[in-house]
């Protein structure tokens, strides 16, 4: 039996309405309603919305959809995984005694830095650490790359403003990181000196060093020779916990 293009046509944009739907009540089941109305409120109208959750037929039919108004409300909402990392990261800040206006000065950090460090390569080699500064939504993150017994390793997490100290913790599940380095005037042109404590899951093992890191825009990271010296300038440490 030929089934009408018509007909298969009007499947197809239902399906579509259901799944931009399902992907708004995710925000409704995940507790997050206040924020999904404090951004749909400007776009759709809330009892419009509502009604459209518990019946998509009348949303395929709705003037506002047609004019593609939940596309735009998909595209202004934050992601909710990004939304629960905001989350995460103020009830840090919180716990820490800090706010959003003493963290404004990472944005100052964003970038990516290589590390020099004591570790043994044939234990562990951190190679280059990534620091990313969000303005909206506010939070700063990070992601650490090592290389490990048979490939790489990622580890992410946060990065905090603590006096004249910038702090990164970050989990996963091979590599549970904590670092810490002094804060400077121009972190894109000075090396960022500090401590960092690795635990590494694939080995059973905890290890310590002391760091630098190094932004790989800087002169200091284009230089061979500047490294090389840089390196020699410090008392490196390293320890197996």
């Amino acid at each position: 039996m030929n089934v009408p293009a018509k007909y298969l046509l009007g499947m197809d944009e239902l399906k579509s309405v259901e799944r931009k739907l399902s992907v708004i009540q995710q925000y409704i089941s995940a507790g997050r309603s206040n924020e999904l109305w404090a951004v749909s409120d400007a776009i759709i109208p809330r009892r419009s919305l509502q009604n459209w959750l518990r019946n998509p037929v009348k949303a395929k039919h709705a003037t506002l959809v047609k004019h593609g108004m939940l596309d735009v409300l998909l595209a202004v909402l934050p992601p909710l995984h990004i939304a629960e990392k905001v989350d995460n990261y103020k009830f840090a800040l919180a716990e820490m005694g800090e706010n959003e206006g003493t963290q404004k000065r990472l944005r100052d950090y964003d970038g990516v830095y290589g590390i020099y460090h004591q570790i043994p390569p044939k234990l562990l080699d951190p190679k280059f650490v990534a620091i990313k500064f969000s303005k909206e939504p506010f939070f700063t993150s990070f992601v650490l790359r090592a290389k490990v017994e048979g490939g790489s390793a990622d580890c992410d997490g946060y990065v905090f403003s603590k006096g004249n100290y910038i702090i990164m913790s970050g989990l996963s599940k091979y590599l549970n990181i904590f670092l810490v380095v002094r804060s400077v005037v121009e972190p894109a042109e000075t090396p960022l000196k500090g401590m960092l404590t690795i635990n590494d899951e694939s080995r059973n093992q905890c290890l310590w060093s002391q760091v630098i890191l190094v932004n790989r825009r800087s002169d200091v990271d284009r230089s061979k020779s500047r490294k090389d010296a840089l390196k020699k300038g410090m008392s490196l440490a390293f320890h197996e916990v």
